[in-house]
């Protein structure tokens, strides 16, 4: 399965703008970012990896990674980091997608950091995450 998701990390680099918000039901997507969310913060790696794709795709400022071996590697640094994780400030969800806002210094960056999620048949295809410097425009 190929996955064209250029338009979506072109969303995540280069714009801040919200996506139209999701029914107020909570969605499949959105019951699955929750749970990451969850794991992440409580640096659970095995429950985090469990949430992506076999194949899924995970961009960050430092590089992709591709599977849930090169993944898995990334959230054990993250893990293993005396990093603060903080719940995201702002959460939107429309359909397979989930778009997440960190507060500024989440992460001790001192960036606001900004997360694209797909998600199909109930786990992680893609992930996209960028830092931005003096936070998103509201």
């Amino acid at each position: 399965m190929r996955l064209n998701i250029g338009p979506v990390l072109l969303f995540s680099l280069l714009s801040c703008t919200a996506l139209v918000a999701g029914p107020a039901a909570q969605t499949a997507t959105q019951r699955i970012v929750t749970r990451h969310v969850a794991a992440m913060t409580a640096r659970e790696i095995d429950t985090v990896v469990s949430e992506y794709a076999p194949g899924a795709v995970l961009i960050n400022p430092v590089g992709t990674y591709v599977g849930r071996t090169a993944i898995r590697a990334v959230i054990r640094d993250i893990a293993a980091s005396p990093l603060h994780l903080d719940a995201p400030a702002k959460q939107i969800y429309e359909g397979d997608f989930g778009y997440l806002e960190w507060p500024s210094g989440s992460g001790g960056t001192g960036a606001e950091r900004v997360e694209t999620l797909i998600v199909r048949d109930g786990k992680i295809v893609a992930q996209t995450v960028a830092e931005v410097a003096g936070g998103c425009p509201h």
